[in-house]
């Protein structure tokens, strides 16, 4: 789900059914590239290291990104140890935070899952932290440029986002993602130094920037053709190879990478925003005979019981 940013803070389904991680590993260039991403009924959206992932009650999650926040929920017939090996996962390829964590210093579960109103609830705290640790790694919380909701929606965004997301995975997997299309920068060791052997052998996972980027360089470039003159965007941020080390090693696209993997994403962008339409088989999601947007209680009751339809198992996906 979205937790869009208009003034409602209108809850929005993105996806609904069986909810996949999958790992790609790209062995084909130095180094290797590692790249996990996560996928609901076709909608997918990567994982990253330096991007939050943030568990605000037993089964509900909230993922944090430069202009985006999405809601996550499993039904209660998902076993725990799935949501354990959920857990597990999220701390090795993510940035994972549980508020419920008190010993760590979590503030605790604000509510239940089934609690009415729950993203409105959970969705201040959780966003103060998302934009915390986005800062942190040295990523703007908000868009690059300033957009009118009526121009750019963040479902629009959302959709782009799935669609960057295939982009790259298609790269990996046809081998048009090579060496010469990004950079690397960190260790997971802490240091620059060490044999080449290891060098070569340390994988490098994306930066959430590598998807961003991409996202940000077509609303620039839909905004300049519709003639809005602020529509001028520097990306040098995604670019710059100076901002905090992370402390693993990341892989972000250069300008020849943005170059590449932005042409023909548009049309494929706006395709992806149509199927996700036709997947959830709404455009927004309306209160049934009320002619208006639900409330976020009223999408977690229909989640969960759609969900618990599916089976909603969590269904690890690993390509080389």
């Amino acid at each position: 789900m979205l937790l869009d940013n208009d003034e409602n803070k209108t809850v929005r389904l993105l996806g609904l059914g069986v909810f996949r991680i999958n790992l790609i590993v790209q062995t084909t260039t130095e180094p290797p590239l590692l790249t996990t991403y996560c996928s609901v009924n076709g909608f997918q959206w990567p994982m990253a290291e330096d991007a939050p992932i943030i568990r605000v009650c037993k089964r509900s999650i909230i993922l944090g990104f430069p202009g985006l926040l999405y809601a996550l929920q499993f039904p209660s017939v998902c076993p725990d140890t799935h949501i354990d090996s959920l857990e597990r996962v999220f701390m090795k390829f993510g940035h994972y935070k549980n508020f419920g964590d008190t010993a760590s210093g979590g503030p605790g579960y604000a509510c239940a899952d089934n609690e009415p109103g729950i993203w409105s609830i959970v969705r201040p705290l959780a966003e103060a932290k998302a934009h915390e640790v986005l800062v942190h790694f040295g990523h703007e919380p908000g868009r690059l440029i300033t957009v009118l909701p009526h121009m750019i929606s963040c479902y629009t965004r959302a959709t782009r986002m799935s669609a960057a997301t295939k982009s790259i995975v298609n790269g990996h997997v046809s081998g048009s993602l090579r060496r010469v299309h990004f950079t690397v920068a960190g260790t997971k060791g802490g240091g620059e130094g060490g044999s080449s052997l290891l060098s070569y052998l340390m994988p490098a996972t994306p930066s959430i920037s590598v998807f961003i980027c991409l996202v940000d360089a077509i609303e620039a470039a839909w905004m300049y053709s519709m003639g809005v003159p602020t529509a001028v965007l520097d990306l040098n941020p995604h670019f710059r190879s100076n901002y905090r080390q992370p402390g693993f090693r990341v892989w972000r696209l250069n300008h020849m990478g943005l170059t590449t993997f932005v042409q023909g994403l548009e049309s494929t962008c706006e395709r992806e925003e149509q199927m996700v339409k036709v997947r959830t088989a709404i455009g927004e999601v309306t209160c049934a005979g009320k002619g208006k947007e639900a409330s976020s209680s009223e999408v977690a009751s229909s989640l969960n019981a759609a969900m618990a339809n599916n089976g909603a198992d969590i269904q690890p996906n690993i390509r080389n």
